[in-house]
């Protein structure tokens, strides 16, 4: 009886997660490769950093094993984190939960993924400078960055852009 409405719930969330993803690869598009980096480097902290504190098990990004609750339940939480970090003016943070958010989402709904893989691409832009985008994050006080060295080219999976 009310399966109707879960359809269109369903339908109106993933216009939701397409548009989002859309203008955030938008977004990616206007960056310089200094830029990119940046985003590519804060991001590999922060899932590392996720992943240390067990609130982004390695399996789902590395090998894509999760069902849909756990990918919600992953993007309910990478939202919180976003809008705590966002409320702590820890706007570099937020900018690598973004990178997550928006995978796990395009993750979840398999006919978004093509953005997901669009959006890796555009993170890819960033690799030529990756390390010193690593180096300059250091110098600015943020430990750990030594690991983040070591996990350099790491894309999702799922979201891997085609050859």
């Amino acid at each position: 009886m009310f399966g109707w409405i879960a359809r269109r719930i369903q339908r109106t969330a993933l216009a939701q997660v397409r548009e989002d993803l859309q203008v955030y690869i938008d977004s990616l598009k206007g960056l310089s490769a200094d830029e990119m980096a940046t985003a590519l480097a804060i991001s590999t902290f922060v899932r590392l950093r996720m992943e240390r504190a067990g609130t982004m098990p390695r399996t789902i990004m590395a090998e894509g094993v999760a069902d849909d609750a756990t990918l919600a339940a992953l993007a309910t939480h990478l939202n919180r984190m976003i809008r705590e970090a966002q409320k702590n003016k820890n706007f570099l943070i937020a900018s690598g939960l973004m990178v997550w958010i928006h995978s796990v989402r395009a993750m979840l709904h398999p006919s978004a993924r093509h953005l997901g893989q669009a959006m890796w691409e555009q993170l890819q832009r960033g690799e030529n400078k990756y390390f010193e985008a690593v180096e300059s994050l250091s110098a600015q006080g943020i430990e750990d960055m030594t690991l983040v060295s070591v996990e350099f080219g790491f894309v999702p999976i799922l979201l891997r852009p085609h050859s």
